[in-house]
């Protein structure tokens, strides 16, 4: 008897030629979601093994499973029965086992498969606090079925990178290829591969992230499931005045810790992270949307949302100089020469509260600083950065004097 969608029949052929079959339902779900096209598929069932030579039957609809990629084996432990060949049904898209059983047996079995036709993605909500210092994150999880099939109390997984495989084609060629002539129904066989005729594909490095209770995914439906919430994350807020990767303009950023005292920790999926401010009276604002990466075990998420309206910064070259001239006799013109420049950057507050502004400035190596009104940090060879803390309607003026060597091609 075949249901509508997935079905797993089990059949015992006996000395007495009686062939028994009836659809079994599955007692275990994993799905383990890397994309649209690749969806790992592990499930159990229970079947019943006679003594002797069996079949087992398994069915899909049309378009949604990859053959090549269908496994059965015990879920427990046993040495009772093997798997002695298997058997692809083109026409009707089955795969049958022909399994040797030492004795009746009867337990759970597992199959996997790789199947085409689920997605994901992965959205955030963040509410700060009225001071902007922490926030409530919460995680939404999408997940879409667009396959023909059920799937129940199904502990899912996402793969957050890409996996190495092989093209679908080489998984497909396990089985012969069909003669030219081959009627629609005709079976191409599958033997075991002796031990070490084939090298298993291995993956590149990924992280998974599993959703931590179980969902039922019924066909062509999109879930959303919390799958994270952390009510405490310490949030720290600043702004950059970068004009190379934010322009001319300060940028308003906002940081946090992927990490345990965060109630967080585990690798957190890319997506789509909105900020809210939440008021003493708790009314909502929107402070801006970002999107992140994959974000590892204790690294920080910094999230540009925005330019800012209250602080702002003025940078000028105030002075240049030029000595140290190196003349090519032959070709009568200057070849090497020593420049000092000096620069006056103004960042003014116009908030009711102090901001920390980080001013980056790029210089073309090689250089040597020769004056510097506040301490900075080098974070390349032809970048520094300045922290400042500026009082609500205040300024603070940064200067410094660097002489460059420049030499003309």
């Amino acid at each position: 008897m075949l249901a509508t969608g997935l079905t797993f029949l089990w059949s015992a052929l006996g000395y007495t030629g009686v062939e028994i079959s009836s659809a079994i339902e599955r007692t275990n779900v994993i799905l383990t979601i890397y994309g649209p096209s690749l969806t790992l598929v592990e499930e159990e069932r229970k079947v019943a093994l006679s003594k002797g030579m069996n079949r087992v039957v398994f069915t899909w609809p049309e378009g949604d499973v990859e053959p090549g990629t269908i496994h059965i084996e015990s879920a427990k432990p046993q040495d009772v029965w093997s798997v002695r060949r298997a058997s692809l049904r083109a026409g009707n898209r089955s795969v049958v086992w022909e399994i040797e059983s030492a004795k009746e047996w009867s337990g759970p079995v597992r199959v996997t498969y790789y199947l085409k036709g689920f997605s994901w993605n992965f959205r955030y909500e963040a509410f700060t606090d009225p001071n902007e210092a922490q926030m409530e994150l919460i995680g939404w999880a999408g997940i879409t079925n667009n396959t023909e099939e059920a799937y129940r109390n199904a502990k899912v997984r996402l793969v957050l990178g890409s996996p190495r495989l092989v093209p679908s084609a080489l998984r497909e060629a396990v089985f012969a290829a069909p003669p030219q002539k081959a009627a629609p129904e005709a079976l191409y066989r599958r033997r075991e591969p002796e031990e070490g005729e084939f090298q298993q594909e291995g993956f590149s490095e990924y992280s998974m992230f599993t959703l931590k209770e179980p969902e039922s995914l019924e066909p062509s439906e999109t879930r959303q499931a919390v799958a994270i919430r952390s009510p405490k994350v310490t949030l720290k807020k600043y702004y950059v005045y970068d004009p190379r990767t934010y322009g001319e303009r300060v940028a308003m950023l906002y940081e946090f810790k992927n990490s345990k005292e965060n109630g967080l920790g585990e690798p957190l999926p890319n997506g789509v992270i909105r900020v809210f401010r939440r008021d003493e009276g708790g009314t909502l604002a929107l402070l801006g949307e970002a999107t992140t990466g994959l974000v590892s075990s204790n690294e920080d998420v910094k999230l540009h949302l925005g330019t800012a309206v209250n602080v702002l910064v003025d940078r000028r070259l105030v002075d240049i100089q030029r000595f140290n001239e190196v003349i090519d006799p032959e070709k009568k013109r200057v070849v090497r020469y020593d420049q000092t420049e000096q620069y006056r950057i103004s960042v003014r507050n116009r908030g009711q509260k102090q901001a920390e502004v980080r001013v980056v400035e790029y210089i073309t190596p090689p250089w040597t600083m020769q004056e510097s009104s506040h301490k900075y940090e080098k974070e390349a060879a032809d970048r520094i950065r300045f922290t400042v803390a500026v009082a609500p309607n205040a300024e603070e003026v940064i200067t410094y004097k660097v002489v460059r060597r420049i030499v003309s091609e």
